[in-house]
């Protein structure tokens, strides 16, 4: 077991699949650093292997309310908030490894991640240039963002079963805040 694990994405929203790869980190670790990357719209960089993931389309929530779905998601999970304590949410500017440092505990963290895509392969080689040491975790996309972003946007019935029940609170609550 490492002593300190980070997963990291954006989280657009915080579905079934990143609830998964969360989980399977923290079986791995004995503290566990979320980063969510493109914190902020400033820090959206458009690249070849990451075709979509910088549209305004594509990034609908903010930094603070997809903390808050990963929180309610870790608080509503009994395995999880358990170990609650032990997890720590931090913006990460994934184009900016120049930052990184100010926001992770240097390089002892171990990044768990899973090659999926070619931006997961270009993300691997920052990031063992940057010296973290890389965990590569078995599991294949169960879903994709944009799929859930989609159902939700179009109001097709059942989007919450591909959400856990954190995220679909904070996506609920702010539908209502809009009305």
């Amino acid at each position: 077991m490492v002593q300190i694990g980070m997963i990291h994405g954006r989280f657009q929203p915080f579905h079934n699949g990143h609830f998964d790869y969360l989980k399977a980190a923290l079986l791995r670790c004995q503290r566990l650093i979320v980063g969510i990357t493109n914190p902020e719209p400033s820090t959206i960089v458009v690249t070849a292997t990451d075709d979509h993931r910088h549209r305004e389309d594509a990034n609908p929530y903010s930094f603070y309310l997809r903390a808050r779905m990963i929180q309610e998601t870790i608080a509503s999970c009994p395995s999880c908030s358990r170990r609650a304590t032990n997890i720590t949410i931090v913006p990460f500017p994934i184009h900016t490894p120049a930052v990184w440092e100010h926001y992770v505990s240097g390089r002892e963290v171990v990044q768990f991640m899973r090659l999926i895509d070619p931006w997961d392969h270009e993300k691997k080689v920052a990031f063992v240039a940057y010296g973290f040491a890389i965990d590569i975790l078995d599991g294949e996309r169960m879903m994709s963002g944009s799929e859930v972003r989609a159902d939700i946007h179009s109001g097709i019935s059942h989007w919450w079963e591909k959400v856990p029940d954190g995220t679909r609170r904070m996506i609920e609550a702010r539908r209502s805040d809009s009305h």
